[in-house]
């Protein structure tokens, strides 16, 4: 079983996997994040682990040395996800967003107070959602595919509506299969991690409204 640890409101980096080949993802934000929730007592590392049994598929929390670790939700169905990769907690609304695998359910909200399922925000199209980062009132996240033109930098509202894909396709202005972003709000700027591979960008950088990407 893997289990890899995801900071809030954006993407941890484990491998994923393309045909044979394992593409390991560029870490554009810290492994971790370590966060006090405002209506919890302490303080909370979250994640979400896939594996190839479907009930240690999980999203999960436990403080910070380990101990009093609650299962949120497991299992894979159409209320919770197939192959979990991408978690972002959002503290203003008490929701948490997972992104799953491809062939998954896309990008799923729950209670963040308990883990119960709130709703289906953005369908899955047969592509993995690598990467999530909530960011005031819309959800930024990366995707990658088989399809060149499914391989998106993309945002929606919270609640999934007004989608805008930001860049896609495969050149050497976008990404080949990207895995990680951070939305750097300061400076307007998006950047994202592309996997590893014959013509990848490395570490690019994005406007936060769209435009061409710069490595």
């Amino acid at each position: 079983m893997k289990q890899t640890f995801y900071p809030q409101g954006q993407l941890a980096t484990p491998p994923t996997r393309r045909g044979p080949t394992v593409v390991w993802r560029y870490a554009a934000v810290l492994l971790l994040l370590l966060f006090s929730l405002s209506s919890y007592a302490q303080t909370r590392l979250y994640w979400v682990q896939s594996s190839g049994t479907a009930a240690d598929d999980r999203l999960s929390y436990a403080n910070l040395d380990g101990s009093g670790r609650v299962d949120l939700a497991a299992n894979n169905t159409a209320s919770t996800f197939n192959n979990p990769l991408a978690v972002a907690i959002d503290t203003n609304n008490g929701i948490i967003y997972v992104g799953d695998a491809a062939g998954g359910t896309g990008i799923s909200s729950f209670q963040l107070s308990d883990g119960s399922y709130i709703r289906n925000i953005i369908p899955s199209s047969g592509a993995a959602i690598n990467a999530i980062q909530v960011v005031g009132n819309r959800i930024y996240w990366v995707q990658s595919s088989n399809t060149p033109a499914d391989d998106r930098l993309s945002y929606a509202n919270l609640d999934g509506s007004g989608r805008v894909d930001l860049a896609a396709g495969n050149s050497s202005t976008t990404f080949i299969n990207p895995q990680s972003l951070y939305v750097d709000v300061a400076t307007s700027t998006i950047y994202v991690g592309d996997g590893a591979g014959a013509g990848t960008t490395g570490l690019s950088r994005f406007p936060i409204n769209g435009g061409t990407g710069t490595n």
